[in-house]
């Protein structure tokens, strides 16, 4: 149970509509590219019928775009401004409700505790602006770019066959790019934290397999972990029928039964996800010949960046915690692999640990606050923290006099529909193949499960 203060409540939340503004919601602000591709989705699920079939091209939408749903069927009812508003307050309900567990989470008491939290979840990211200013000082990016902080060591060659395609975003960079895959894994992760009953595991970890199946990795990685050292404890107590008793509980057989089968199948219908020869499936990132003594010590320069420096300042509060430690092996792991096309599993596979790791973060200062205790390691947390907010005041510099300039909004909306578009097309606003099929009624999910295409 929660008990704040009317303050320590409504604060925050206001904090969070306006970042959400701020994000591109409404188009009231600045939207980035990506937003062409979102703004298309959400029209096309109010404006065709469920799961969405392109009679003019034959193709199918074929993408995670279960969180739109809601904001769609307002949009079907009250038409695309309803829905546009329906989508910032479902997208500001989700961050506040992360915000809400995180205090449970944390056992937040006053106002300077929640703003502490809503601070640093805005704020969250690595220490990125040592990354550029690494990578500048050796003479291997041409110009110094703060606001793109994030961006350090992606897309870099440095003199490589293989470039180097590494990058954990920030918070305020989620949410501005990938609110539909952030949000929905901002909720799971402090629900997780906070009743890691195997009861819970495969219900909790389905659910968000349905709204983003990259994140979903993320979290099932640490719930399996958990769960395994859960498993060797209960051998030791000899009560190992229990562990079996909570895997099968009513929550988790009833998402197995009514998420798995539908969702696998939709999702594994994607050429994007399936099929090797254009570059699916998953794999190593790059060869093991890939890896020169240049790449190895880069990245271990990028682990220590992104979050390493964190857990070796909060280290002290989890020396004898397994899964702390697991956590950090799950971020190591994470960028050397390839799930699907392209580097998103590295980009969004890492949302749920980070998450964590910020939580905990979040959990070492508050305790140290109350006790007093203003030690070395909160020192180097706040100006850790200073400099990871680089990415957001830089970035929020950058959108205003975007914004100034532009004379308003800018609003990206070229696309409009994936409805006159086929996988193999080429735009630098979108990619097809991440979001359509080709002749979707030969796949097993529109043979099986999906309605019948005319």
């Amino acid at each position: 149970m929660i008990n704040l203060p009317i303050l320590a409540f409504i604060i925050p939340i206001v904090i969070i509509m306006i970042w959400a503004l701020l994000s591109g919601q409404c188009g009231l602000f600045v939207q980035t590219y990506d937003w062409h591709g979102r703004n298309a989705v959400l029209r096309d699920l109010i404006n065709y019928s469920w799961p969405v079939y392109y009679p003019k091209t034959g193709n199918a939408l074929n993408f995670y775009f279960v969180f739109w749903l809601v904001p769609a069927l307002v949009g079907k009812v009250l038409g695309w401004k309803a829905a546009y508003l329906a989508l910032f307050i479902w997208v500001s309900l989700g961050v506040s409700l992360s915000f809400l567990l995180i205090c449970f989470c944390i056992k937040a008491e006053k106002l300077r505790d929640t703003i502490l939290v809503i601070v640093i979840f805005i704020i969250w990211g690595g220490v990125n602006i040592f990354g550029m200013l690494l990578a500048y000082s050796a003479n291997v990016v041409e110009t110094l770019n703060v606001i793109g902080g994030d961006l350090w060591l992606r897309d870099q060659w440095f003199g490589e066959p293989y470039r180097y395609n590494y990058e954990y975003s920030s918070n305020n960079t989620l949410l501005q790019w990938v609110f539909h895959q952030s949000v929905t894994t901002w909720v799971a992760t402090p629900l997780f934290l906070s009743n890691k009953s195997i009861r819970n595991y495969i219900f909790l970890g389905l659910c968000l397999f349905a709204f983003c199946p990259i994140p979903f990795i993320g979290l099932m990685l640490m719930m399996i972990c958990s769960g395994f050292e859960q498993l060797i404890e209960s051998i030791k107590n000899k009560n190992i029928a229990k562990i079996f008793k909570d895997v099968i509980s009513k929550q988790n057989i009833m998402a197995l039964l009514a998420i798995v089968l539908p969702f696998f199948l939709f999702y594994s219908s994607n050429p994007a996800v399936s099929e090797k020869s254009i570059g699916g499936g998953i794999k190593f990132y790059y060869p093991i010949e890939a890896f020169t003594i240049k790449r190895i010590i880069l990245l271990l320069i990028f682990y220590l960046i992104s979050y390493g420096v964190y857990m070796l300042a909060i280290k002290k509060d989890h020396k004898k915690d397994k899964f702390f430690y697991v956590v950090g092996i799950i971020l190591m792991i994470i960028p050397l692999l390839q799930v699907g096309k392209g580097r998103d599993f590295c980009m969004r596979g890492c949302i749920a640990p980070l998450f964590v790791v910020m939580i905990w973060v979040i959990q070492y200062i508050i305790k140290r606050t109350r006790e007093k205790k203003f030690d070395a390691s909160i020192v180097t947390l706040i100006i850790l923290l200073s400099f990871s907010s680089f990415n957001f005041t830089a970035t929020l510099f950058k959108w205003t006099r975007a914004y100034i300039n532009n004379g308003g909004p800018i609003v990206c909306d070229d696309l409009e529909t994936y409805g006159n578009n086929n996988p193999e097309d080429e735009s630098d606003i979108t990619d097809f193949i991440n979001c359509l099929i080709k002749e979707p009624e030969n796949t097993k999910f529109y043979k099986y499960i999906g309605k019948e295409l005319k």
